[in-house]
């Protein structure tokens, strides 16, 4: 993750994390040698419909929301609430490849404090919300920036949505960011007025989920618009137990984990769910995500020592959808690891036969005709014989 990449707020507090340098925060009201911020629009100059919003307003984020942030270059972060205590919290920060981090908000009387766990932090608002208020935050003596509330807005609208009661703070370099009352982080411009973050999805969090029920947990899970989500797959109840024996399908000592399971999305359950089965835990496809936009999600139980039968599902729309063949019935077979999402819509599945005596591979091509209802057609059957089987399936291995 590229530090330039973060709300410019956010930056002092990586910044200040990695050093031990007290911050001073310093409060005045704005008089006349501070240079007046001339307005980006007319929202700053218009006559607020509901001044008494701002009056004891909070900006702390909502504990039962699941945020997701677009940074410049495409990068995202979905944020979750890892501990609530009122006036304190502590958020998940989950930037896929990038890394994770956890950041603090706190709140008082006079001011949004956020923060890194065990690092110092910076006063991100300064109450009573007041046009014209200027603090103080400096890293280091001959290292200062001013901030200043600079504007009250009655509503601004970021691809989440449009939010009420805006407050704009702004730097003395020109940046901005914009809280939303009892949202908290909306959007941040820098001095050219280039966005550079801004909220892109605001979801309930769902239920608290049991962290001994999750059987998988996959964050940035593509949907059909390459947008991200948390998939979690979740015992309804079942049951862990190390294989005593050895065979098609484990290892012995493998930990198996047999019962009902469900899907849920950003933790929400989902009607698409995957029944009875059984989890080999210690097989890396006993559960897998593959492909691009959108991933599909694998679920696979051994059938004999090569075969195994498989459910597959993917987002759209918000929603989990399964797979399924073109007759509408749930669930595939193939061979090894021959599941191959080739593009958007369309995917290969493969699966060996010797019943003939004759060793080949029977291959599917199978398009998604309807991605609400996850129905498919067969576009083409073909047989690969046992010698030109690794020709053929070479150039398919980069799809997953």
């Amino acid at each position: 993750m590229k530090k330039r990449l973060f709300p410019l707020l956010f930056i002092l507090a990586m910044v200040l994390a990695a050093c031990d340098n007290k911050v001073t925060i310093t409060k005045q009201q704005e008089d006349k040698k501070t240079p007046k911020i001339q307005a980006e629009n007319k929202q700053a100059t218009h006559k607020l419909k509901d001044p008494k919003a701002f009056i004891h307003a909070s900006f702390l984020r909502n504990p039962k929301k699941i945020y997701t942030y677009q940074y410049s270059e495409g990068v995202t972060s979905t944020e979750t609430i890892d501990q609530d205590h009122g006036s304190e919290q502590i958020w998940n920060m989950n930037f896929g490849e990038g890394g994770t981090q956890k950041n603090i908000y706190q709140e008082s009387k006079k001011e949004l404090f956020v923060g890194f766990p065990d690092s110092e932090g910076y006063t991100a608002i300064v109450y009573p919300i007041k046009l014209g208020t200027v603090w103080k935050v400096c890293t280091d003596p001959e290292t200062c920036t001013n901030y200043k509330i600079a504007e009250l807005l009655d509503s601004y609208e970021t691809p989440a949505g449009t939010f009420e009661h805006v407050v704009v703070i702004e730097s003395d370099t020109g940046s901005r960011t914009y809280y939303a009352k009892n949202i908290g982080l909306l959007a941040q411009t820098d001095e050219n007025g280039e966005i550079i973050a801004q909220l892109k999805l605001l979801e309930d969090a769902g239920t608290i989920i049991d962290p001994d029920k999750i059987v998988y947990n996959w964050d940035q899970v593509k949907d059909t618009n390459g947008d991200i989500s948390n998939v979690k797959i979740v015992a309804k109840q079942d049951k862990a137990y190390p294989s005593d024996m050895s065979w098609a399908g484990a290892q012995e000592g493998d930990t198996l984990r047999e019962g009902s399971y469900q899907l849920y999305l950003n933790n929400t359950p989902q009607e698409a769910e995957i029944g009875d089965w059984l989890f080999n835990m210690n097989k890396a496809n006993s559960g897998e995500v593959i492909g691009n936009i959108p991933n599909l999600m694998v679920v696979n139980q051994t059938e004999s020592t090569n075969t195994y039968s498989s459910k597959i599902f993917y987002i759209h729309d918000k929603k989990m959808v399964e797979v399924k063949g073109p007759d509408g019935t749930s669930g595939f077979g193939h061979s090894g690891n021959h599941i191959y999402p080739i593009s958007k819509d369309t995917f290969i599945i493969a699966w060996d036969n010797n019943a003939d005596g004759e060793i080949y591979y029977e291959v599917f091509t199978y398009q998604i005709v309807d991605f609400k209802t996850g129905i498919t057609k067969l576009v083409k059957k073909e047989k690969v014989s046992l010698a030109d089987s690794e020709d053929f399936f070479a150039p398919l291995k980069k799809y997953r």
